[in-house]
């Protein structure tokens, strides 16, 4: 998947090319599956959306531990801990009728462009 300001774009493994405004309609497009794909780049990371409404509630280390931010809640059950650094292990995302459960077995903060902290 490739994206920029003017759309996304996937090619699977086929070479069929699928094209939308943005990634979570191209999620839905292809899937069915209505997530906020955009939220998840800083949600993953343990922080909320930046210019979006948002509450927050931490543990006594500063972590979160459960973050409502655009219609969902997101819960954070586990952290690892990487050059002294608590990322995100277990996270759990609920909105409506729909649960998410993700979990991140391993952290290589400035591995992957974009989510460098």
């Amino acid at each position: 998947m490739t994206g920029n300001a003017a759309g996304v774009l996937l090619e699977d493994a086929d070479g069929q090319r699928i094209q939308a405004h943005d990634a979570e309609s191209l999620l839905l497009q292809t899937t069915g599956w209505s997530l906020p794909v955009s939220g998840l780049r800083y949600w993953v990371r343990g922080l909320p959306v930046p210019g979006v409404r948002a509450s927050e509630r931490r543990d006594l280390q500063g972590r979160l531990l459960e973050l409502e931010q655009s219609g969902w809640t997101i819960s954070y059950t586990r952290y690892h801990l990487v050059e002294g650094v608590g990322w995100p292990a277990k996270l759990r995302l609920v909105r409506d009728d729909v649960t998410v459960r993700l979990v991140i077995d391993e952290w290589h903060p400035g591995v992957v462009p974009g989510f460098e902290m």
